[in-house]
């Protein structure tokens, strides 16, 4: 009997071992660009069987992103997200895991940890008052008078793509993947702003293009 006692023990320890990692929920972490770093998340759930994914880049305001879960066990994960060329696998290691985020030819080193992202943005206008403000997103560009909290002017604003839009754009013509801003934010940096020179646009006012 004695022989059969740290037997049932051992049985006893080993499922709760094995059921205290798993990955399910959300797991967050920073992807590491140059000078840039993007939150991602990916949302686990199971779905009966079979478990779903989708993925979030706050930065970029980008939720809910389909995601497709490639191969999933107790302590590994793989990825992809086909509609923007992402795959990233990675390995449960006390409560974080490690893994590459890979889009297209390029590969970063990404920890994730269990959790959601937060933005602490400012989202109403605030005194003192009258101040500008330059809205840049992937749908708008603007630059806008703030003259009290319900009294906005916009003064000028792209009259085709905005910053975001164009960046991707580029990004796809050079076969770099999406989304373009960071990728071509980082190659940016390293570039010769001197390579090349641009005419410079008449634009009447304060309006302005990104598309040449």
């Amino acid at each position: 009997m004695k022989r059969i006692i740290p037997f049932i023990c051992l049985a006893c320890l080993m499922p709760q071992s094995m059921c205290g990692q798993e990955i399910s929920g959300s797991w967050k972490g920073k992807l590491s660009l140059g000078m840039t770093k993007l939150n991602i998340v990916f949302n686990i759930q199971k779905d009966g069987e079979k478990p779903v994914c989708t993925m979030d880049s706050p930065d970029q305001g980008a939720k809910d992103i389909k995601a497709e879960v490639d191969f999933l066990s107790a302590d590994s994960l793989a990825v992809s997200v086909p509609s923007l060329g992402v795959l990233y696998r990675g390995h449960l290691d006390n409560g974080t895991i490690k893994g590459v985020f890979t889009q297209g030819a390029y590969k970063f080193p990404l920890s994730l940890k269990q959790g959601t992202v937060k933005l602490n943005r400012p989202q109403t206008p605030v005194p003192p008052y009258p101040y500008l403000c330059l809205l840049v997103s992937g749908g708008n560009s603007q630059i806008v008078k703030v003259s009290a909290y319900n009294r906005m002017e916009i003064l000028g604003q792209t009259i085709d793509d905005a910053a975001g839009e164009a960046m991707d754009k580029c990004s796809k013509v050079m076969g770099l993947g999406y989304p373009g801003g960071p990728i071509i934010d980082r190659l940016a940096r390293k570039g010769n702003p001197e390579a090349f020179q641009f005419s410079k646009p008449n634009i009447p006012g304060l309006d302005y293009s990104f598309s040449g």
